[in-house]
């Protein structure tokens, strides 16, 4: 029985542009198109994922985007790495502080990954981590409780960006070495696993039914202290595609930006309300 095929119930793609696909383009970008052809066949083996589309999306596309890049790179010296900033955000405060040039002096540095640990290395240095880490760090202070991260010990993220990809990623399966070392720990169901759980219908579920309320009120009384900061609009059709969700026949990673945006402006809405009550 082909555990990781029984138990794959995400969508393919989605897990493995961050745990395979980097790997697999790393072989086409550099002419190894053998290993390539190799581990194509495991992933579609294991996963029932077809084979043109991973030699079409994962090898000839990136390999062609790579050489193009690199033609531009040596014609005009220096890519173009500008960054869009966000429909959120409005477009007069982002001009009056300067915020795409910010972002941009920011991510300058950012330029296309080479290889897999280069990719690792933009991924954890990129700022996307720390923020993220300072919003659960929040979340957690509320509830009393305090957050420990055991796989960002930097003996442990010095060891990872040390490690071949090979050894990242084998027949079909990322994170190989942290699956080896779980032998006779973990129930071999879970240990070759393929899936993860994906967090979206909670989320959607808080948005939409428990802080329901909290959000509405948000979007119809608060809205007007933060109008110089945000995009109105966005705000109010993302909240309004995600009050369409259960009957549109979405997917629940089409909603990702939609929950981010509502969720984001409503704080950014109730931390002014907060902040213009007196002490």
């Amino acid at each position: 029985m082909d555990i990781a095929s029984k138990n794959y119930s995400l969508s393919v793609s989605d897990l493995w542009a961050y745990y395979g696909l980097p790997a697999l383009q790393q072989l086409a970008k550099r002419g190894r198109w053998f290993a390539f052809a190799k581990a194509a066949n495991y992933i579609h083996n294991r996963f029932q994922y077809p084979r043109r589309r991973l030699y079409m999306q994962q090898g000839i596309k990136p390999t062609f985007k790579h050489l193009l890049h690199k033609f531009h790179r040596t014609a005009k010296h220096q890519p173009d790495n500008s960054i869009t900033i966000d429909s959120l955000v409005n477009a007069h405060f982002a001009k009056q502080v300067s915020l795409e040039e910010r972002v941009n002096k920011f991510t300058s540095n950012s330029a296309s990954p080479t290889s897999v640990r280069q990719k690792h290395w933009q991924s954890i240095t990129g700022g996307v981590l720390a923020l993220n880490l300072e919003a659960v760090d929040r979340c957690a202070a509320a509830f009393g409780l305090e957050i420990r991260h055991p796989f960002l010990d930097r003996r442990l993220v010095e060891f990872c960006l040390a490690v071949p990809s090979e050894q990242k990623f084998r027949k079909g399966f990322g994170r190989v070495i942290m699956r080896q070392g779980l032998h006779n720990i973990l129930p071999e169901m879970i240990q070759w696993r393929g899936d993860k759980a994906n967090m979206g219908a909670n989320f959607i579920n808080g948005l939409l039914n428990i802080n329901r309320p909290l959000f509405e009120q948000a979007l119809e009384t608060h809205k007007h202290s933060i109008l110089s900061y945000i995009n109105l609009d966005s705000w109010q059709t993302s909240w309004q595609r995600l009050q369409d969700y259960p009957e549109s026949n979405q997917k629940i990673n089409s909603t990702t930006k939609d929950n981010l945006v509502v969720w984001r402006a409503t704080v950014l809405a109730l931390w002014f309300q907060r902040r213009s009550k007196p002490l």
